[in-house]
């Protein structure tokens, strides 16, 4: 579903943001 998707999305920019830190 989008639901899942944006999970994703969103699990990915959390981990971009702790790796831009």
């Amino acid at each position: 579903s989008q639901d899942l998707f944006l999970t994703e999305l969103y699990k990915e920019a959390i981990g971009q943001n702790l790796l831009g830190l």
